[in-house]
């Protein structure tokens, strides 16, 4: 009887702290699983904040250049008697050089009340 009695505490207590030994490790990984997840958002967050100061940057940087070329272009005689010549054909060949030149995707000559000349290149 004392050894049946024996193997069966010793049974519990294995099975006490096979069980003690699971919920600690359950709950250090259920505390490292939320860990994680809340430094991968913030990982997150940063890179998003990041990556768009950067592309404002970009952009700023662009239309700056975009700025300075536009400048350029208007105080360029040969252009400006290109469009005032108000031939279609010289005016859009002026225009896609001066594109080409600045390197922009569209180019729009406006009249002085804001309308476009010819189509836009």
């Amino acid at each position: 009887m004392s050894l049946t009695v024996l193997r069966s505490f010793r049974i519990r207590i294995l099975a006490l702290v096979l069980g003690l030994v699971t919920l600690v490790l359950t709950a250090t990984i259920g505390a490292i699983a939320v860990k994680a997840h809340a430094e991968v958002k913030r990982q997150v967050g940063v890179q998003l904040r990041t990556a768009a100061d950067t592309t404002r940057e970009a952009l700023k940087f662009r239309g700056s250049r975009l700025a300075s070329a536009v400048d350029v272009l208007t105080t360029d005689f040969g252009f400006r008697e290109a469009v005032s010549s108000m031939d279609e054909p010289t005016m859009l060949s002026a225009i896609e050089n001066q594109r080409t030149r600045i390197n922009a995707d569209l180019v729009i000559v406006l009249n002085p009340d804001g309308r476009p000349l010819p189509p836009a290149v």
